[in-house]
């Protein structure tokens, strides 16, 4: 297992992002934040959208076959306004269990491709309507329909515009290639995508695109690839607000380094901490970079945290089991039931001398969050980003890692994660 001593220092953070996307600026989401009506004022583009909120509801209480043939009959169904708020609204499910996320999806793509070609925005929302139709579809675990939804995308490419376009039907294909394990394929498409997104000077999706690809030569064990990827990607995310994704990055780079005999282990490691406590983490949680280390994907319940952790237990994998029993701790000081930690994490003890040390570190959260809770989430977060490091590099060994990708999907869709700022200094 790789070992980093850690420090405080600080990272690269945020510069405004002037990039222009089919959803609009103000309605980007904080990326831990609770959902939030995206529309604030009646003005301009905010009152378009909130005129179609009342066509949305009519739509939304009919049958599929009766939204098509409304949206085909009756012009108040095919306007662009309309088509961005159901592209918002089918952006912010494709997390959610199907055929919820597909539908919502379906319902954008079917107004957007009622809209006149021209202007050149119409066909900019088409394309992401058939990208979000194909997000939900790989989802969803129909693998043949996402690759039509994604390659659908280049049959819509014509005049400016197309390069992004392109990059997105890429990285959406990366993604199916990286669910169906074929990773040198899925390598060579995000790669594509992401020289393309820095073509026309996208540096938030470049960077997202870098990142996966990083990852998947991670998971393909080519460190030394992972590591110039995962370098590109950091320059990228190092200028925009994206920590959660910011601290996988760093955490990969800390890997290869260690394992390669680099020079800057430590330092990535300190950048990954500074990212882990500006991105806005809500108790017991540490923020959704953990979440994606933890790998079991959406609203984990106790009793399944509990079975993941006796089989991490019964294998013998310390480190595997030393997250989850942190994860469980964490649980249990919120709710009040820290004096239970210790029990929770005596048999790490039994799997050698690191499972007796994160035995101790884990047990000692509660004492210290019971005197000064402020030093226990930075405790706990330290632990967790020394435990992380083992499981960033087999983060899509077994197909698509659903969080890691939800990370990089916000960038892709400009969604900007909004933390506190990190003083800008250069990285390693």
């Amino acid at each position: 297992m790789t070992t980093i001593r850690t420090s405080h220092a600080s990272a690269a953070s945020r510069f405004d992002d002037h990039r222009r996307t089919a959803i609009p600026r103000n309605d980007r989401h904080d990326l831990d934040a609770e959902p939030t009506p995206c529309i604030s004022r009646r003005e301009g583009p905010h009152g378009e959208l909130l005129a179609a909120g009342a066509v949305v509801t009519r739509l939304l209480a009919a049958s599929r076959g009766e939204r098509l043939g409304m949206i085909a009959a009756e012009a108040a169904y095919s306007h662009a306004p309309l088509a961005r708020l159901l592209a918002l609204r089918a952006a912010g499910r494709l997390d959610a269990p199907p055929p919820e996320a597909e539908d919502c999806a379906e319902l954008a793509l079917a107004v957007a491709i009622a809209l006149p070609r021209a202007p050149l925005e119409n066909r900019h929302l088409r394309c992401l309507c058939h990208w979000l139709l194909g997000k939900a579809q790989l989802r969803a675990g129909r693998l043949a329909a996402a690759e039509a939804s994604f390659a659908a995308i280049g049959a819509d490419r014509e005049g400016a515009g197309s390069v992004g376009e392109r990059a997105l039907g890429d990285a959406g294909m990366g993604q199916l290639r990286w669910q169906q394990r074929r990773l040198p394929e899925a390598w060579v498409l995000l790669s594509a995508a992401a020289r393309a997104f820095a073509d026309v000077n996208d540096e938030a999706a470049a960077g997202a695109c870098l990142s996966l690809a990083g990852f998947v030569l991670l998971a393909s064990d080519e460190l030394m690839m992972a590591r110039l990827a995962l370098r590109a990607a950091h320059r990228c995310l190092g200028r925009l607000q994206a920590p959660s994704l910011s601290v996988l990055v760093c955490l990969g780079l800390a890997h290869c380094d260690a394992v390669l005999a680099g020079p800057a282990a430590e330092d990535f490691f300190q950048i990954a901490s500074e990212a882990a406590r500006a991105s806005k983490a809500r108790t017991p949680r540490l923020g959704n970079w953990w979440s994606a280390v933890l790998g079991l994907g959406g609203e984990v319940t106790d009793g399944q945290l509990e079975a993941a952790r006796k089989d991490a237990l019964d294998r013998g994998e310390a480190a595997a089991a030393a997250r989850l029993t942190l994860e469980q701790a964490l649980r249990r000081i919120a709710a009040g039931e820290g004096a239970s930690a210790a029990c929770l994490s005596a048999p790490l003890a039994m799997l050698g001398p690191e499972g007796k040390s994160w035995s101790q570190e884990i047990t000692a959260l509660a004492p210290i969050a019971g005197a000064r809770p402020e030093d226990s989430l930075c405790a706990a977060q330290e632990l967790g980003l020394r435990l992380a490091i083992p499981a960033v590099p087999r983060l899509g060994a077994e197909g698509l890692p659903w969080p890691v990708c939800a990370l990089a999907d916000r960038l892709l869709l400009q969604r900007i994660e909004v933390g506190m700022p990190i003083e800008a200094v250069p990285g390693p």
